[in-house]
């Protein structure tokens, strides 16, 4: 038989004293304790901070708040809902118009885009961002850091720009191209670490509302706490165009031009757009460098060669019959003639 022993020193089966525990006695018992202790878990260190590696090896090496001081960033805050600021808007319209379609991933490795971006994004007389007016200092010149701070801002992946690793960047030489895009209107999808923006954009020459082509585009943009474009950097760029031009109505119209340059091989004259004898050769129709197929008639690369070669100064006057073989937009056409204007 098992007992237990009681406190005042009696022996009595075990049976009984379980009785006594359940009908509420008094008296207390203790069993004999006959498990193995139970270690003590290991307490793991919590007190160390995890290693996170950034994608820019200068965050690396001097660890992001040093980084952060030394290039004046700012940890982005994020509103309750997502706002496309000016700077991040100014981006993506700029990135629109020079690069089109892309996906950052790809783009960074495409052997042009350094220079694009350089040229279009960094020295460009329209466009500019924050970072740049308060960061930049006054005599204009962008450290090596610095490039690659604002690449991997827009783009959220890094590449070295080791050729201004002693010569610094002069942000004053600025030029910019003719046309402009514009986000006429959008919607913003908010998942998370992704924002999706379907928008609506304009593009035309120079700065005005009557817009020469349409489209719609979708644009991926990915949260970057470091990016200087208000947190966010864009992963990708998409679009259809939803422009509507005239149908052709066979016939003749003229456009009006300064010559730029022929190219031998392919036959073609280059010009540049002065004005036109209606609306279908409008602006909207023509961009300001149109270019002249004449294949058909070698005989107009004489005419225009034997006038360039004298010591007068011409427009030209060129004539096509708005068809299907030269339909709008007027990127080429196919003249039936072409007459000089002295001037």
């Amino acid at each position: 038989m098992i007992t237990a022993k009681n406190g005042i020193g009696k022996i009595i089966p075990i049976s009984i004293m379980a009785s006594i525990i359940l009908t509420g006695c008094g008296n207390t018992t203790e069993l004999e304790d006959t498990t193995e202790p139970v270690p003590e878990p290991e307490v793991q260190n919590t007190s160390e901070e995890e290693t996170i590696t950034y994608d820019i090896p200068l965050m690396n090496e001097l660890g992001i708040d040093a980084y952060c001081e030394k290039l004046g960033i700012k940890e982005y805050e994020y509103p309750s809902e997502f706002e496309l600021t000016e700077d991040l808007k100014n981006t993506i319209e700029t990135a629109f118009l020079y690069e089109g379609e892309f996906i950052s991933d790809d783009l960074i490795n495409d052997t042009e885009w350094k220079s694009t971006f350089v040229d279009r994004f960094l020295q460009n007389s329209w466009y500019s961002n924050d970072y740049l007016a308060n960061n930049i200092s006054d005599d204009c010149l962008m450290d090596k850091d610095q490039i690659e701070y604002v690449q991997y801002s827009t783009t959220g992946k890094y590449i070295s720009f080791d050729e201004y690793a002693t010569d610094k960047l002069d942000i004053s030489h600025a030029s910019s191209g003719f046309n402009t895009a514009t986000i006429i209107d959008y919607d913003a999808d908010d998942q998370d670490d992704t924002v999706t923006i379907i928008a609506n954009i304009g593009v035309c020459e120079g700065i005005k509302e009557d817009y020469d082509s349409t489209y719609d585009a979708t644009i991926v943009l990915t949260k970057n706490q470091y990016s200087c474009l208000d947190g966010y950097s864009i992963d990708s760029l998409s679009y259809e165009e939803t422009t509507s031009y005239q149908e052709p109505d066979g016939k003749e119209h003229k456009i009006y031009g300064d010559f730029i340059d022929y190219n031998e091989e392919q036959k073609y004259l280059e010009f540049e757009y002065s004005y036109a004898d209606d609306e279908i050769n409008s602006e909207r129709n023509f961009s300001h460098f149109f270019t002249v197929d004449i294949s058909e008639h070698p005989e107009f690369y004489d005419f225009v060669k034997e006038h360039e070669d004298s010591d007068t100064y011409y427009s030209y006057e060129i004539a096509f019959i708005f068809n299907e073989n030269n339909p709008a937009p007027f990127n080429m056409i196919k003249p039936t003639r072409i007459d000089a204007i002295s001037l």
